[in-house]
């Protein structure tokens, strides 16, 4: 009841592990609730909130994580928000390709960084 809720929501990778341990490490504390929903088309490991689906969960969540998912243009809709962790641009950029330069265009929300990513939330949007 008291937690802020984040709600993690990647892109899918083909053939690729998400990476979400940090995030488990950085945020699972009493001032917060980490929802780790993968993609629909990912089989997961841990199946507590399979039962619904990412948009169900964008109105539970206080803030939104995610990476280069389109989730992001409904979690700004719904003025949640969002922030994006890239830990793998160097590699999705050669594989996939991005069509702007998101640290250019978005720098206050958008790191590399576990860390980054809970000062951003912690300072700016304050407990």
């Amino acid at each position: 009841k008291n937690k802020k809720v984040i709600l993690y929501v990647p892109t899918f990778r083909k053939g690729k592990d998400y990476y979400f341990k940090e995030l488990i490490n950085t945020f699972d504390s009493d001032d917060y609730e980490l929802i780790i929903k993968g993609h629909p088309l990912k089989k997961v490991k841990n199946k507590k909130y399979s039962m619904f689906t990412s948009l169900e969960l964008l109105s539970v969540a206080d803030y939104v994580i995610t990476d280069y998912s389109g989730i992001s243009i409904e979690a700004a809709i719904l003025n949640k928000p969002v922030l994006f962790y890239l830990y793998d641009i160097d590699d999705y950029e050669e594989s996939v390709g991005l069509n702007i330069d998101i640290f250019k265009e978005m720098p206050s929300c958008t790191s590399k960084n576990v860390g980054d990513l809970y000062n951003i939330i912690s300072t700016y949007f304050l407990l």
